[in-house]
């Protein structure tokens, strides 16, 4: 009876982080507690994550969810403040040590806060690998490296269901262009460290399922089935109108969805020396056409035409003589 009461005390204004967490050790004090309220004395935690690159389809398939009467997706709920760390209110330097546990504790304490203001669903979040990546600010910060994608999945989120979308590079890539101040070298490298999160996730986190967001265009009643039942409930019709859910900015809202996205054109040129390598490992292009771009973008490529032409030549002129 008396963990109530301290429940009470510890998720006082956790929605409100800069009031909330003094100094490292309350972090942690605080989200451990709450943690253990949330899994074990209620049903009402975090129960799954929308993760995916910028641009990436992630808002999609969270409208499409969170358009199911027993599902319910925050937005990219407590990234920023907690994931990048804008909203700990703490100085850097003071947690510098254990400065992605202290963010990852944070983050699900936040989130299991927010499933429980919705106990008659299922709480997700949608959240982008770009965010993740703000846990990296432990290793530009410290000496050597740690692994921060454990510390996050394995420390923080071991029971939660992960749903990974990824998405073509050379369109992500695209859309990013198009949609932000990115510039090529950047937006490329965002979505490899995509592919580096979702390779982390295949192989260590075994709530993991993975979507391709060209699947999910072309036959989204079908991917829409299946996570479901992933999910542990019935497909209802009316997720395909979340295309123009309200909770996504305005300019994502679509009255039904467009294959237009799958287009290459416009994809830039010079993008895919930069994707190549994880474009074949996926399955996007052939290994005939990743072996034709090492050639056309290798540094030795004028090289090796001079010599196939002047091979070429001596051979037309040894045939003609």
């Amino acid at each position: 009876m008396a963990v109530f009461p301290l429940y009470l005390v510890l998720a006082h204004d956790i929605d409100r982080p800069h009031n909330v967490f003094a100094d490292q050790s309350s972090v942690l004090v605080r989200s451990v507690a709450l943690n253990w309220y949330y899994t074990t004395m209620t049903d009402s935690r975090l129960r799954f994550l929308i993760v995916g690159a910028g641009r990436g389809g992630t808002s999609l398939l969270m409208g499409l969810l969170d358009a199911h009467s027993r599902l319910e997706v925050g937005l990219e709920r407590h990234t920023v403040e907690c994931l990048m760390g804008h909203g700990l209110g703490v100085p850097t330097a003071d947690i510098r040590k254990d400065l992605a546990q202290v963010r990852s504790a944070q983050f699900r304490a936040a989130c299991d806060n927010d499933a429980a203001q919705h106990p008659a669903v299922a709480w997700g979040n949608k959240i982008t690998t770009e965010q993740i990546y703000g846990l990296e600010d432990q290793n530009f910060a410290n000496p050597g490296q740690v692994d921060v994608l454990k510390i996050l999945f394995e420390g923080y989120l071991s029971d939660v269901i992960v749903i990974f979308i990824l998405r073509d590079g050379r369109t992500c890539v695209r859309s990013k262009l198009a949609r932000t101040t990115q510039q090529l070298a950047h937006a490329c490298a965002r979505w490899r460290y995509s592919v580096q999160v979702m390779d982390y996730l295949e192989r260590y986190h075994a709530n993991t399922v993975t979507v391709r967001y060209e699947e999910l265009v072309k036959n989204p009643q079908t991917v829409l089935r299946n996570l479901c039942d992933v999910l542990d409930v019935e497909f209802e019709p009316n997720m395909l109108a979340g295309v123009a859910n309200e909770k996504l900015p305005g300019e994502y809202r679509s009255d039904r969805i467009s294959k237009a996205s799958l287009s290459f054109a416009g994809a830039p040129v010079l993008a895919f020396p930069l994707l190549m390598d994880e474009l074949r490992r996926l399955g996007y292009i052939s290994p005939a056409r990743f072996w034709v771009g090492r050639l056309t973008y290798s540094r030795w490529s004028p090289l090796l035409f001079l010599v196939v032409g002047a091979i070429a030549v001596m051979s037309v002129q040894s045939f003609l003589g």
